[in-house]
């Protein structure tokens, strides 16, 4: 029962490692995955819907001590975003992997956009919301092909592991029934 709180735990510490060290070595003309976007997903699809939200929360609240922004933007909006994507969550669990990465993107395009719109209003500076735009876009696009990379990968890596385990041979009594018909 509290193993998934711990892996979504282990997500959200793992996620803002690579969020902080390695999105910036991947940047793609100025596009770089959102790694808590798909900690987002993850925490929805793993969990319950309040289990999901209060995780999102979490997760928002974590973004927001560690960034230099407006505290509790990305707590709200994580938040929101969490509980608009429920709605899509029973398709995305029922169809496997390649509807994660229209779930991640639906998610982290709504999440990096609302997030930059708000610090502009917020900030009172000029903001250009076709820029906002299409940084998200490219953030969402480039989140949700990283995210189906690596689903595809863990399973690619678990059907592996299932190839490698020994089957229970028939036990002796079965093969002389199976003899006997």
């Amino acid at each position: 029962m509290m193993l998934p709180h711990l892996v979504t735990a282990c997500l959200i510490y793992i996620s803002l490692v690579l969020q902080s060290c390695v999105s910036c070595d991947m940047t793609f003309h100025s596009c770089r995955p959102w790694f808590p976007g798909i900690v987002l997903a993850a925490c929805l699809l793993i969990h319950d819907e309040i289990a999901g939200v209060v995780w999102a929360g979490i997760l928002g609240l974590v973004v927001d001590g560690l960034g230099a922004d407006r505290m509790g933007v990305h707590l709200v909006v994580t938040t929101v975003v969490a509980a608009g994507l429920l709605l899509a969550r029973q398709d995305t669990r029922s169809n496997g992997t390649l509807l994660l990465g229209p779930f991640v993107f639906v998610g982290t395009l709504i999440w990096r956009l609302a997030s930059a719109t708000t610090q502009g209003i917020l900030d009172r500076r000029d903001f250009n919301l076709q820029e906002s735009l299409s940084v998200a876009f490219g953030d969402g696009v480039y989140t949700a092909v990283t995210t189906v990379a690596i689903g595809l990968l863990i399973r690619l890596f678990w059907q592996a592991s299932d190839r490698h385990k020994t089957s229970n041979p028939i036990a002796l009594k079965n093969r002389w029934s199976m003899l006997a018909r």
